[in-house]
């Protein structure tokens, strides 16, 4: 059964463990990161992003936008600890998506066990979060590499004690898909982060979903 692309699957799964991304699914980082994309490019010599096609980068992959902006592997790692250091020095202008906060508390109070993979940092992920919240989360694994996300995502997993069916993770990209694949868990997609609702419409995540409440919808804690 699909309802405009927001659920797939035939029966309505039991999932014990939401595992989020935090970038663009969790918090609303992209108008910071579009702020700093000048900035950052030229300071370490690389092409600036031709913000005028938008639409162009959220339809690529981890790997061609690298090609596409001629960024060495290498440099990768460098490029995520200055973005993560000037987040920190303007951590303030980071919020969470509304609803985010509400989520979190109902998945809390449902017994849903709750863990954040991110490639930012812990210290950044932790203070936008706020204390009540980051509370409620049980796994973190933060400043994950680019293509390190699978590994992590199998680490909460087997931390959590559960099977990989009851885990979910929720992400805005192409590579968050691609992670939660390698990993053997179920996946979904926000379209309200970095890439396209079209492009990760045609990825068919297990669940697609166009506004925060659709989330609440999906989740039903394993009863004792």
């Amino acid at each position: 059964m699909a309802t405009n692309g927001i659920i797939r699957l035939q029966v309505k799964m039991t999932y014990s463990l939401m595992i989020f991304d935090f970038d663009g699914t969790l918090a609303d980082t992209m108008p910071f990161m579009l702020g700093l994309a000048d900035e950052l490019a030229d300071k370490n010599h690389l092409p600036r992003l031709d913000k005028s096609n938008m639409q162009l980068l959220k339809g690529l992959n981890a790997a061609n936008f690298m090609k596409l902006h001629n960024i060495p592997l290498w440099k990768v790692p460098i490029l995520a600890a200055e973005i993560q250091e000037l987040m920190q020095e303007n951590i303030a202008q980071i919020h969470l998506f509304e609803g985010v906060d509400d989520l979190l508390r109902e998945l809390s109070r449902q017994g849903v066990k709750i863990a954040v993979v991110s490639s930012n940092a812990l210290k950044n992920v932790k203070e936008v979060l706020g204390e009540e919240l980051a509370g409620l989360v049980s796994f973190f694994e933060c400043g994950v590499s680019m293509f390190g996300k699978a590994e992590k995502l199998t680490r909460v997993v087997k931390a959590s004690g559960l099977a990989s069916a009851q885990a979910l993770s929720i992400g805005d990209e192409i590579r968050d898909i691609e992670a939660a694949r390698k990993a053997g868990i179920p996946c979904a997609a926000v379209s309200w982060g970095f890439s396209s609702r079209t492009v990760l419409e045609s990825l068919q995540p297990d669940h697609l979903f166009d506004i925060i409440e659709q989330i609440h919808k999906v989740f039903e804690p394993e009863r004792k």
